[in-house]
């Protein structure tokens, strides 16, 4: 599995700086929204949210941009670079929120290891939610069920470290306790697994969160989970260069 694409808004129009992102980005496999004008850049922060904002701040709308951005906290930009070439300018722009400094010139491969941190760290917060889509045969008994059935027939759509989705035929009441039993794919790992549904609806589909779990079960998910998970590795290589998007 491929690891997430960076979506990346740059306020830029310094024709050797652009050279250097463009062969950065071209071999990391980024494609990134490029505004030569601060007003283009804030229009885009208004429609969307960005992984990575990228800033040269010798541009003179530079200052304006890195203030909007401060400020549009449902839209906020996960992480911020900053360029420059003055080291000054560069550490009086930490206080509106910056990740990165990177003094100009600067070259492609010093960009590729800046990109790669920031990529890392953005992540490493993302890395808990991660969720893997699935379609697992498994068995569900309600625990503690007046009317128990004993094992029902249940699809697991998703799975992360705390929980599943799962399908049924019936819907499941809000409160109900469940006890599910599978294997994962491409092992023979078995889990039996508790939890208390957290959400549902009236067509079978149901959030579980997992009961607190016998370490041999919290391991054996937790190393399947981490095999698939795209987070935190190397960005994957890319031949072919690919272009920065002009957007004005």
């Amino acid at each position: 599995m491929q690891s997430q694409p960076l979506s990346t808004l740059v306020l830029c129009d310094d024709s050797e700086s652009v050279g250097a992102l463009d062969v950065a980005f071209g071999e990391l496999g980024i494609s990134a929204q490029v505004s030569v004008s601060g007003a283009g850049a804030i229009r885009a922060m208004q429609s969307m949210k960005f992984d990575l904002l990228l800033v040269d701040l010798d541009d003179p709308c530079a200052l304006e941009t890195l203030e909007f951005q401060t400020r549009v906290k449902d839209r906020q930009p996960a992480l911020v670079i900053v360029l420059s070439h003055d080291p000054v300018v560069l550490n009086s722009a930490r206080k509106h929120r910056v990740h990165f400094v990177l003094c100009k010139p600067f070259t492609s491969h010093l960009m590729t290891k800046t990109l790669k941190a920031a990529h890392h760290l953005l992540l490493k917060g993302k890395r808990i939610p991660f969720r893997k889509s699935v379609r697992i045969a498994a068995h569900a008994t309600l625990v503690g069920d007046l009317d128990d059935c004993g094992p029902q027939a249940a699809l697991v759509l998703d799975i992360s470290y705390s929980g599943v989705c799962l399908q049924m035929k019936e819907a499941l009441r809000a409160d109900a306790v469940v006890a599910l039993d599978f294997r994962l794919p491409e092992t023979e790992a078995a889990l039996n697994i508790s939890g208390q549904v957290r959400w549902c609806d009236a067509f079978g589909k149901a959030g579980i969160e997992f009961h607190p779990t016998p370490q041999r079960e919290q391991e054996t998910l937790r190393r399947w989970l981490d095999a698939r998970s795209p987070w935190g590795r190397e960005l994957p290589q890319n031949t072919a260069a690919t272009r920065l998007n002009s957007a004005r």
